[in-house]
């Protein structure tokens, strides 16, 4: 019924469409090898197929309306195959030759899993962002802006969650091919976690099923997270025909009280936590131009990542018997050091007016972690068609 749902909205948003209006379409497919599909220690290997058809809809120079559904079919992990939509808008009612510009977006995406991650369906996410920026000399510019994002778990017994950011940025041109962008921010979400230090004999168990924490516990408090970000960015051309990018991100989060600890979502892959840490990481890639009709992009990235104490498992009981001064029954400390690095061929050309873009992608990854179910490494390939008509 969901899926029906889906595919009709999207129908529906589709065929509004005015002949008149400027609309672009896309339709794209990808074969996936991963050889860890669910990003954890069980190093799972499995294959995707990724299935995509999108829209974008200009009713005016200053708009955009668009419209995504994307289907991924897992060949041996059946229950995480998933429909996903995504539906969003930008407007920007301002010239481009005005000095001070105003920008404002919008998205929602949801998303439909089989039974066996059935908590996850309609994991519904919306977030709108509203900017203004001002140029204050010809090669340099500052902005200022807000963030709104909410996620809300229909299925789940894990509560919604919403987070308010507020960001300021500065941009100038350092030379003639080479710029700098400088963005720093506070953000404020709420999250759920148990207080070792009030509930330090808690049984984290479901009564009818022993293999799945116990969400709906209780003893599971509500609480605010905030954390403060800084992150500059220097991008310019080498040449003629390739350029690059570097990007330092600085995270830190406010003092928590008590003794918090939070539940993993049986893998990194679905926690709704993940992304509550503090650390630093380093961004790099190198796009080139230079081989004839290709484009290449060679990339990669450090990060390390402070989480905030997590209980997590695989597909059994927690973790409880794992030495380390740092585990104390299942729970850990939990510190990751991750790196990654990609190369991706892109060989774009047109047949009938319509752009075609099969591309080669190949990635690795390692994730070094005092916590043992994130603590994995692994390749992924993979090779896709995306048509723009």
């Amino acid at each position: 019924m969901k899926k029906t749902t889906i595919v009709l909205l999207l129908a529906v948003f589709f065929a509004a469409f005015p002949s008149f209006a400027a609309v672009d379409f896309e339709l794209s497919v990808n074969a996936n090898a991963m050889g860890n599909a669910l990003e954890d220690s069980s190093e799972t290997i499995d294959y995707t197929a990724v299935f995509r058809a999108a829209a974008n809809y200009y009713p005016l120079a200053q708009a955009q309306f668009r419209a995504a559904v994307d289907y991924t079919d897992y060949s041996d992990f059946d229950g995480l195959s998933n429909l996903k939509s995504n539906l969003g808008f930008t407007w920007i009612p301002t010239s481009q030759e005005s000095k001070t510009r105003f920008f404002v977006s919008g998205n929602f995406s949801g998303a439909v899993f089989k039974d066996e991650f059935r908590n996850f369906s309609s994991k519904n996410d919306f977030d709108i962002i509203a900017s203004a920026s001002r140029m204050i000399s010809s090669s340099s510019q500052v902005r200022l802006g807000l963030k709104q994002v909410y996620n809300v778990y229909t299925n789940s017994p894990v509560d919604d969650r919403t987070t308010t950011e507020f960001f300021v940025g500065y941009y100038r041109n350092l030379a003639e091919h080479l710029s700098l962008d400088v963005e720093a921010g506070i953000a404020t979400g709420n999250y759920q976690y148990y207080d070792r230090a009030v509930d330090s004999g808690a049984v984290f168990t479901d009564p009818e099923d022993s293999q799945r924490p116990f969400y709906w516990t209780k003893m599971l408090n509500d609480g605010d997270n905030t954390f403060y970000y800084v992150s500059p960015r220097i991008s310019g051309q080498i040449n003629s025909k390739t350029g690059f990018s570097i990007t330092y991100q600085y995270r830190t989060m406010d003092e928590q009280d008590g003794d918090p600890v939070i539940f993993g979502y049986s893998t990194g892959l679905l926690s709704p936590w993940t992304d509550i840490y503090d650390g630093h990481a380093i961004i790099a890639s190198v796009k080139t131009y230079m081989l004839p009709r290709m484009i290449v992009t060679l990339g990669g990235g450090y990060w390390e990542r402070n989480h905030l104490q997590t209980l997590d498992y695989i597909g059994g009981p927690f973790l409880s018997t794992v030495g380390g001064e740092n585990n104390r029954g299942g729970i850990v400390d939990r510190e990751d050091e991750r790196s990654r690095i990609y190369l991706e061929i892109i060989r774009p050309f047109s047949l009938w007016d319509i752009q075609l873009e099969p591309k080669l992608r190949v990635e690795h990854v390692t994730n070094i972690s005092n916590a043992p179910v994130y603590d994995y490494s692994h390749e992924t390939a993979s090779f896709g068609i995306k048509a723009s008509f």
